[in-house]
């Protein structure tokens, strides 16, 4: 969330000198949908990909040139990132997704997230919501155990 953060923050800076003495609307860079999928089974990390959803189309075509095939740009790895357009597209229907998806872990803050208004580092503030449902560790564990039983 830092980076797309910081992301946006500096992409309005450059907007605002670049467009200072015309009338033309700024383009905003901001997003209003985030998932960082984590894997809990096995390496307890993130699995190397992000839902993201930005407020404009061309908010997300900055993004996607000033880090596609960079490396090492969000953490200290040498891994090149690459950006690819998501079958659903937009907040809603992004979000009516994940409100019928259940995710499997003991806390909220893995949900995906949405934001409103959009998030840009401004200091503006912006109301956050988790999507979707999760079901905790414990109980995955008992549905195993009670199929286990069921089979015997």
């Amino acid at each position: 969330m830092e980076f797309l953060d910081s992301h946006c923050l500096l992409e309005n800076e450059k907007a605002e000198l670049q467009n200072s003495d015309s009338t033309k609307e700024i383009i905003e860079s901001a997003f209003d949908l985030l998932y960082l999928p984590f894997d809990f089974e096995y390496k307890w990390a993130n699995k190397g990909y992000a839902f993201v959803n930005f407020t404009q189309a061309r908010a997300a075509r900055k993004f996607s040139l000033s880090t596609s095939y960079h490396a090492g740009n969000v953490s200290q790895s040498n891994k090149t990132s690459e950006i690819a357009c998501a079958r659903l597209r937009g907040k809603g229907k992004i979000e009516r997704h994940f409100e019928k998806s259940i995710f499997k872990h003991d806390s909220n803050e893995y949900l995906p997230v949405s934001f409103s208004p959009g998030r840009d580092d401004s200091m503006a503030m912006v109301k956050q919501r988790t999507v979707g449902s999760r079901i905790g560790n414990q109980i995955i564990k008992l549905y195993g155990l009670l199929d286990l039983v069921a089979r015997m």
